[in-house]
């Protein structure tokens, strides 16, 4: 039996031209966007609870915050960005808004 042959057998497998979702990318996704029994950051009275309520108040932090955010973002689960963040710091802002855009999409199915 051929490797594409096996494929196709394969119990479970997504039909013919199905998107589907790398399983580490739909973890990070429900991490971040739907984080569960993960604290929320209070800023003043609003609290901050995922990725998605940051990205809507970045505005509210400044260079200073990078690394707090860093710190929270990896206690998220996303040590990649986290890591992204804190080598560059005065781009925290855009590095956030660009992996909310990354994960967003499959917010319904994370």
């Amino acid at each position: 039996m051929t490797p594409m042959a096996r494929k196709k057998a394969a119990p479970g497998a997504p039909a013919r031209g199905e998107r589907t979702m790398p399983r580490n990318l739909a973890e990070e996704a429900r991490n971040l966007l739907r984080p569960s029994g993960r604290q929320p950051y209070w800023l003043g009275s609003q609290p901050i609870g995922n990725l998605e309520d940051l990205v809507n108040n970045l505005e509210k932090f400044t260079d200073e915050h990078a690394f707090w955010v860093a710190d929270w973002i990896e206690y998220l689960g996303d040590k990649g960005t986290a890591d992204r963040i804190r080598a560059e710091r005065q781009r925290f802002k855009e590095i956030l808004r660009q992996r909310y855009e990354e994960l967003k999409g499959f917010l319904g199915r994370a």
